[in-house]
């Protein structure tokens, strides 16, 4: 298999793709590999079993922190071409109607329906973390009005009993 797809953030570090080894019967060599599409640059070789696949798990497969923000990645699972044919591994697909230009997926070089079901992790610095969590929590709480209120009312009366304190203690 091979799944193309377009990096919105800088620094991926780790992709986890979803497979199932029915009844754990498949035990061959399999091997992951990632490829940088615009400068054809390979990233990651990671060579696996089929022993580390289990029943509807996650596999994952981590590689150090890449510059990849707008750029095109391919990663490829595959196994030797002289490993004999067993019980295939299945991997969890997204069956899509519509062909998304940044989500390629094929067979064999055969372009397929829909897209692997997979996760990409991205290593960030601490402002770009404590800016991404504040603008994620304040559109969580937006969503709530009444909660919101509340807990405003709530800090606010907390820094009020604070100050209060201070001073006439």
């Amino acid at each position: 298999y091979k799944q193309t797809f377009v990096s919105k953030h800088n620094g991926l570090y780790l992709i986890k793709v979803f497979a199932n080894n029915p009844k754990l019967e498949y035990k061959d060599p399999l091997l992951f590999k990632l490829i940088n599409d615009d400068t054809k640059e390979k990233i990651a070789e990671i060579p696996f079993s089929g022993l580390n696949v289990g029943v509807n798990t996650w596999i994952r497969f981590q590689f150090p922190p890449q510059k990849s923000v707008d750029k095109k990645f391919s990663f490829y699972l595959s196994a030797p071409s002289d490993v004999k044919k067993t019980t295939p591994i299945e991997l969890g697909k997204v069956i899509k109607n519509s062909v998304d230009n940044e989500l390629n997926l094929s067979l064999s070089g055969e372009k397929q329906s829909g897209i692997l079901f997979f996760k990409s992790y991205y290593k960030t610095g601490i402002w770009q973390f404590a800016n991404d969590s504040l603008n994620d929590f304040w559109q969580r709480i937006n969503l709530d009005k009444p909660f919101l209120i509340t807990y405003v009312v709530l800090i606010i009366s907390v820094l009020m009993i604070t100050i209060y304190a201070f001073i006439f203690n």
